[in-house]
C-alpha cells in the first residue's frame, strides 16, 4: 500500500491537476487526473467535410475536453483542421500511441468505467478492445514493425506495475503476457524505440522517486539511462534511436544520448505537461504546457533545439503522438459508436503569444 501511494503522489504530479484529495489512484495511475465535465465553458461545435480539409501527411494527435469531456483529436502539423476522432467521452485524459506505419492508433479509454486498452485502425475506422479487466492499464506503445503493443499494468499484482505486451491483432482479448517486471517495484511509462532494439521506461522505487531505465530488446537486459537524482518522469525517443528527450519534476525538458553521455537541458521551459515527443523528421519537438487543470494546457511546438516555440492549440490540448503519412487515413470518429455525430468536429486555430509567457521570455 505505502508503495501505491507513493505511485499516486508521483503521478499526480504530472499533470497538477486537482486536489489530491479529489484523485481517484485507479484514474491517476495512467497519468490521468479526475475531472468532471465541464460543458457550461463549451465551445460551439463547427460541423464539417472531410473532404474540405486541407490535408497535409504529417499530422498531431492529442486529447482535448474543449466538447466537456476528453477525446482524441488530430490536427496538421501547424495547428490547423483541428478534428475530433473518437467520441468515447471519457473522464479523464490518457497517453496513447500512432504505430510506426501510421495505419494504427493504440489508446487507453474509461468509457466503459475502468480504463481499458483499444486499437482504432486508421484506415477502417474499426475499434478493437483490447482489454477488460478490473486492473489499470496505461500508456501504451507500438513496436517497431506495428505487430505489438507494451503498456503498463498492475494485472498481475495489484500493488505494483508492470510492463505487458500484448500482439496486434489479438487471438483473443486480454492475451497478454509479462514483458519487464521487477520483484518490488513499479515499472511505468514504457516506449518502444523506432528501430525496436530498446524499451525506455520509468522505474519508481520505495521512495517514490523515478529513474529511467532502457531494456535491451536483444541482449534481453536493462541497465540505468538516469538516476532519479536527475528528477525524470518519463521521455521519449529520437526518430534515430539514438537520443532521448525527457522532461523534469522541475518542469525542465532535456536530451540524452542513449548511452547516458550529452545529458543537456533544452532551453529554459516552464510548466511542462507531459511527454515531449520528435516529430517524425526530428526537426521539431511536441509539448504539452499550462498551469491549472489539464483542460488548461495547450501544445506548442519548437524547434529541435529549442527556439522558435509556437502555440498551435488554444481551446486544449494534452498527451501527444504524431503520424507520419496520414495519406489514405480514415481520420473520423469511432463509426460504429451510437453517440457519434455524422460529422467530425473541428475547431479554429486562433492562437495568440503572450509576450510575458515564461516559455517566451524565462524568468
Amino acid at each position: 500500500m505505502k508503495k501505491i501511494l507513493l505511485l499516486t503522489l508521483i503521478l499526480i504530479n504530472f499533470y497538477s491537476c486537482r486536489d489530491n484529495t479529489n484523485i481517484s489512484p485507479k484514474l491517476v495511475s495512467n497519468n490521468s487526473p479526475s475531472i468532471s465535465p465541464n460543458l457550461s465553458n463549451t465551445p460551439s461545435p463547427t460541423p464539417s467535410n472531410l473532404n474540405n480539409i486541407k490535408d497535409t501527411k504529417e499530422k498531431i494527435v492529442f486529447m482535448s475536453n474543449r466538447n466537456g469531456f476528453w477525446d482524441l483529436y488530430v490536427m496538421n502539423s501547424d495547428g490547423s483542421n483541428q478534428t475530433r476522432i473518437t467520441n468515447d467521452n471519457m473522464k479523464s485524459p490518457f497517453a496513447f500511441s500512432v504505430s510506426p506505419d501510421s495505419k494504427k492508433l493504440a489508446y487507453i479509454s474509461d468509457k466503459t468505467g475502468n480504463s481499458e486498452l483499444y486499437v482504432k485502425d486508421l484506415l477502417s475506422g474499426k475499434v478493437t478492445q483490447m482489454t477488460e479487466t478490473e486492473a489499470d492499464e496505461g500508456n501504451p506503445s507500438w513496436s517497431s514493425d506495428s505487430s505489438n503493443i507494451i503498456f503498463h499494468s498492475n494485472y498481475f499484482d495489484k500493488n505494483k506495475y508492470e510492463i505487458l505486451k500484448m500482439n496486434y491483432p489479438p487471438s483473443a482479448i486480454n492475451n497478454f503476457s509479462k514483458f519487464i517486471s521487477d520483484n518490488f517495484l513499479s515499472l511505468l511509462h514504457p516506449v518502444y524505440s523506432p528501430n525496436g532494439a530498446y524499451v525506455l521506461y520509468s522505474e519508481l522505487n520505495e521512495e517514490g522517486k523515478i529513474s529511467l531505465k532502457i531494456y535491451d530488446n536483444v541482449q534481453k537486459t536493462e541497465r540505468e539511462l538516469l538516476s532519479s537524482e536527475n528528477n525524470p518522469i518519463n521521455g521519449s525517443w529520437s526518430p534515430d534511436s539514438k537520443k532521448i528527450i525527457y522532461w523534469t519534476s522541475n518542469n525542465g525538458i532535456f536530451e540524452i544520448n542513449i548511452d547516458g553521455t550529452s545529458n543537456k537541458s533544452i532551453n529554459s521551459f516552464k510548466n511542462i505537461r507531459g511527454t515531449p515527443f520528435f516529430s517524425p523528421d526530428g526537426k521539431k519537438i511536441a509539448i504539452s504546457r499550462g498551469i491549472g487543470f489539464s483542460e488548461d494546457y495547450n501544445i506548442w511546438l519548437i524547434d529541435s533545439d529549442g527556439t522558435n516555440p509556437k502555440k498551435i492549440t488554444s481551446e486544449g490540448g494534452i498527451s501527444i503522438s504524431w503520424i507520419k503519412d496520414s495519406t489514405g487515413l480514415n481520420l473520423s470518429e469511432n463509426t460504429q459508436n451510437p453517440m457519434s455525430s455524422s460529422n467530425p468536429v473541428t475547431t479554429p486555430n486562433n492562437n495568440q503569444i503572450n509576450p510575458l509567457d515564461p516559455l517566451i521570455n524565462p524568468n
